[in-house]
């Protein structure tokens, strides 16, 4: 493997440009090409669909605007907090430099706000790709510069959401961009021989709290580099006091790094523990289930449920894990010649094996994109590995080319496919219901704008997406919210109470779903009407009267 290089196109012999649009078509293309069909082609309208998370870290960037501070802290996300505030300061410079009018502006056209965040995951991640690409890449030769590309692609290729995440504001959607960019960074740090400086432990140590910081299962990343360090001294022969003074090196830095990224909400530490306390022992999503950390049948179960859920993903990883026992068996002996590879190898596994049994505890798909993120360094790695044997790397390099470059094809067709059937589902959804509210305010001699509307999760509306966010935000701006949102409130389920309904209401929008697990909100009024073609995870959309 080259490498790692702060000038990256240094190199370039004559007549490379050429041989440069190869890597371009197959790198830039797809994240560029998803990003322009998502937003001009086939765009989702309306655009607060998302709003779990996307408004909850939105509405916190603002708050802080208003005095307010950062109180979403669910993983924590503060990262995303800090960036959406420095997008909506941005925007001073081209909107009205009142206060008041500059919150109205953006809380009336979140599509502002949205578009930057989501631009800058597409940058971020077209940034990642590129130096992936450079460090991944041995030689000039075509064949190493395709095997370069489909190593950089293979994230885009074994998780089915992967394309998704770059047009959503999420938590989730950090694991390529700056995951893998990291995984990146100290396979770089590892290239020379010797004891590894203080200032670059510190500094991947600083990166990965900080990245911890977005969402706690990036700890894992912690935990991986700590192996992998450990391992790389060790392979060395380096002293087992240089090797401690490595690996406290990186836990402290790591730990510097969270609190660093974590401090605007030091005061909710305490909230904060509760949250992964209740995540350690209990079942469920999110900590929400029966008490108990859990029992190796459901482990067993949720993992059986995950490899059928993400095929590709779990094949893509059992290849990988059986080429490196194949490896470590037939060059044994050599370890000690490639100390990066090895270390990096040890590093990545465990924190393969630590992620799959920790997401087995709550499972939801979504997190599996860490293990994608994870997958292309350690197949980077393992073609490192493969030099001892020359051919045996070649054949192995021509698969990858054929596998992951088909793969790329039909991940991208698909994706796409999904974004269309996607946006005609919200498209009819909303459609669909903006009639039956119309219908209903005929039928009482009112226009929709005059109904009293609640509206639950799982349904569309601005104001409950606006609402819904608040909900995490310190109420700088509920004020705000409610003079936009007069007739129309968005209302917790969660919060399993009648008494909301005492105020003044017409209408109650929700799913099917929600009304057999929360019976109170069959009790408050009469179903109007099952929205058709509306059915998702939670249900068919459902309106239900104010009349019993």
């Amino acid at each position: 493997m080259m490498k790692l290089k702060i000038k990256l196109f240094s190199d370039r012999p004559a007549g490379f440009p050429g041989k440069a649009i190869i890597p371009s078509l197959i790198i830039l293309l797809p994240i560029i090409g998803y990003w322009v069909y998502s937003n001009y082609v086939a765009p989702i309208s309306p655009y607060y669909q998302s709003y779990d998370p996307e408004f909850q870290y939105f509405l916190n960037s603002m708050a802080i605007l208003r005095g307010g501070s950062y109180t979403y802290i669910d993983h924590p996300g503060t990262p995303l907090e800090i960036i959406g505030t420095i997008i909506l300061l941005a925007t001073r410079l081209f909107l009205p430099n009142h206060q008041g009018s500059f919150i109205l502006y953006h809380l009336q056209h979140p599509e502002l706000f949205l578009g930057l965040a989501r631009g800058f995951i597409v940058l971020s991640s077209l940034g990642c790709a590129l130096l992936f690409f450079y460090t991944a890449r041995e030689s000039k030769r075509l064949e190493d510069v395709l095997i370069a590309a489909s190593l950089v692609m293979m994230f885009f290729v074994i998780h089915p959401d992967s394309f998704s995440t770059l047009t959503i504001w999420s938590h989730n959607s950090f694991n390529f961009a700056f995951g893998t960019l990291l995984l990146i960074i100290l396979f770089g740090i590892l290239d020379a021989p010797g004891e590894i400086p203080q200032w670059k432990i510190a500094g991947i140590g600083l990166g990965m709290g900080a990245l911890t910081s977005i969402t706690i299962y990036f700890a894992a990343w912690i935990a991986g580099a700590l192996i992998a360090i450990m391992v790389f001294h060790r392979l060395q022969k380096l002293s087992w006091r240089k090797t401690i003074l490595a690996a406290i090196g990186i836990v402290a830095s790591s730990l510097a790094g969270f609190f660093l990224a974590t401090l605007p909400i030091l005061n909710l530490y305490p909230a904060f523990g509760s949250w992964i306390t209740g995540l350690i022992f209990h079942q469920g999503i999110y900590g929400s289930g029966a008490e108990g950390i859990t029992s190796p049948s459901l482990l067993l179960a949720n993992f059986s449920m995950l490899v059928r859920d993400l095929p590709i993903l779990f094949a893509a990883a059992g290849i990988e894990l059986f080429l490196l026992l194949f490896a470590l068996i037939r060059w044994r002996r050599e370890i000690s010649q490639k100390p990066r590879a090895w270390a990096m190898a040890a590093g990545l596994t465990f924190m393969l094996l630590l992620l799959t049994v920790v997401i087995a505890k709550h499972p939801m798909d979504i997190y599996m994109l860490s293990l994608a993120a994870i997958l292309p360094v350690l197949m980077m790695t393992l073609m490192d590995i493969f030099q001892y044997d020359p051919s045996s790397r070649r054949v192995l390099g021509r698969a990858l080319i054929v596998v992951l470059l088909a793969g790329l094809v039909i991940s991208f067709s698909v994706s796409l496919v999904n974004r269309r059937n996607y946006a005609d589902y919200i498209r009819n959804a909303v459609a669909q219901t903006s009639l039956a509210l119309q219908n209903y305010g005929a039928s009482t001699g009112r226009t929709p704008d005059e109904l009293y509307v609640y509206w639950t999760y799982g349904t569309y509306s601005p104001c409950q997406s606006l609402q819904f966010g608040d909900n995490g935000t310190s109420e700088e701006i509920t004020n705000d919210i409610k003079n936009i949102c007069d007739h129309q409130r968005g209302i917790s389920i969660w919060a399993n109470r009648v008494k909301v309904f005492q105020k003044k209401w017409d209408i109650l929008i929700t799913r099917t779903g929600f009304m057999e697990t929360y019976p109170f909100l069959k009790e408050i009024g009469t179903i109007y009407k099952i929205v058709p073609n509306t059915g998702d995870e939670f249900g068919s959309i459902v309106i239900i009267s104010n009349t019993k």
